[in-house]
């Protein structure tokens, strides 16, 4: 479990990589689906020029910035996959010129709380167009805009990300 990789105290290179970091380094975690970032390993970051970047894979990351990170007083769970159900109609509304999309969902606590973002890579064939994070708002039945971002010349776009759901970038 990637709580297990990084409780700080164990004797694991993860935790030591966190406690060690250099001011402007990204630690990277590859997690799969399910990722678990302890209270403690978020306040050993908290206001440190460091990024906690967890990877589950499938073109998809989640970062948390430690210079961001004011105070951590709950464990970031998220757990993530790639049946996000949503209507047909309702995906159209917002699929219809789009060049490339990614549907997800995304189950977890701590997010509301913490500086999270949301990378996504949507190749380079995509790079300089504009890429947008929608949320399905079950109670309206419709898509709702959280953030959009130009995509970067590597295909990478970035979104604050701040509630779990079913989502459509």
């Amino acid at each position: 479990a990637l709580a297990d990789k990084l409780a700080l105290g164990g004797e694991n290179a993860a935790a030591e990589q966190l406690r060690t970091a250099a001011t402007g380094t990204n630690v990277n975690i590859f997690t799969g689906n399910k990722m678990e970032v302890p209270v403690n390993v978020l306040r050993n970051i908290a206001g440190k020029k460091v990024t906690l970047a967890l990877q589950p894979g499938s073109g998809f990351a989640f970062s948390i910035s430690g210079n961001e990170l004011k105070k951590a007083d709950s464990p970031f769970v998220l757990t993530v996959s790639a049946a996000a159900n949503i209507p047909e109609a309702v995906r159209r509304e917002v699929l219809t010129d789009a060049c490339a999309s990614r549907e997800f969902v995304a189950e977890g606590t701590g997010m509301s709380s913490l500086p999270v973002n949301l990378h996504i890579n949507f190749g380079v064939e995509n790079a300089g167009r504009k890429a947008f994070l929608y949320y399905y708002d079950e109670a309206a039945g419709a898509m709702r805009l959280t953030g959009s971002f130009i995509v970067t010349e590597n295909g990478q776009a970035m979104f604050r990300f701040n509630r779990g759901g079913r989502y459509i970038a």
